[in-house]
């Protein structure tokens, strides 16, 4: 489970590799704790790799450890019920109802709770600089989003902080955040990224205006 978790994580899909752990998992998955069929789930959504055997697994065994689950572990099942939805709508794999309604509460409070990073808040004022009408913090397509521009494709910026990336790739992003694009590209939405890096080059006001009006060009309103 954990290094199903970390290859995913570092977006290392060797097709082969997952194969065998996936079956392992299954083999295995009687024996797993929350945190275990979490991570494994999480990891399935985030790799593609759908399969029906380990995921009936994982989910028969979740059954069994629903009062173990914490809200890092209810937020996992979330965001694999979420995937499952979007990318594989007629696979007959169901999280409890009872789980996938905790999890779901989990995830409102935590899209309820979050702050803007100081970053952000800097993307969010250029922006109004620009004459930009947008919102910060919003729910889109099941996922907290930074800045939400209501254009025709709905606009999402995502501002990319340090913890996006990989440490010792800080170019390369995690597969979490790849993973949440993918599920917003594939709901039709129109994604605009902006990392630290690009942000902490723009030396000015005048050069962080001109850098989001190349980026998003001229929303449809």
């Amino acid at each position: 489970a954990n290094t199903l978790n970390a290859m995913s994580n570092l977006r290392h899909y060797d097709k082969a590799v997952l194969e065998v752990l996936l079956s392992e998992a299954q083999r295995k998955a009687s024996f797993f704790n929350a945190q275990e069929i979490a991570n494994t789930l999480l990891a399935i959504a985030i790799a593609h790799a759908y399969n029906d055997g380990p995921i009936q697994s994982m989910l028969a065994q979740l059954s069994c450890v629903g009062y173990d689950l914490d809200e890092i572990h209810l937020s996992q099942i979330y965001m694999f019920a979420l995937g499952i939805s979007i990318e594989k709508p007629n696979l007959e794999c169901k999280v409890p109802a009872e789980v996938l309604a905790a999890a779901k509460q989990v995830w409102s409070r935590r899209v309820q709770a979050a702050k803007s990073s100081k970053l952000h808040l800097q993307v969010s004022e250029t922006l109004t600089m620009l004459k930009v009408s947008h919102e910060n913090e919003v729910e889109v397509g099941g996922f907290s989003c930074d800045i939400v521009i209501q254009s025709d494709p709905v606009m999402v910026v995502e501002v990319d902080g340090p913890s996006h990336f990989f440490r010792n790739l800080p170019r390369e992003l995690l597969g979490t955040t790849v993973f949440k694009a993918r599920l917003l590209a594939a709901q039709g939405t129109a994604l605009f990224s902006v990392p630290y890096f690009d942000w902490d080059a723009q030396k000015n006001s005048a050069d962080r205006q001109e850098y989001l009006r190349h980026l998003i060009g001229t929303p449809q309103l």
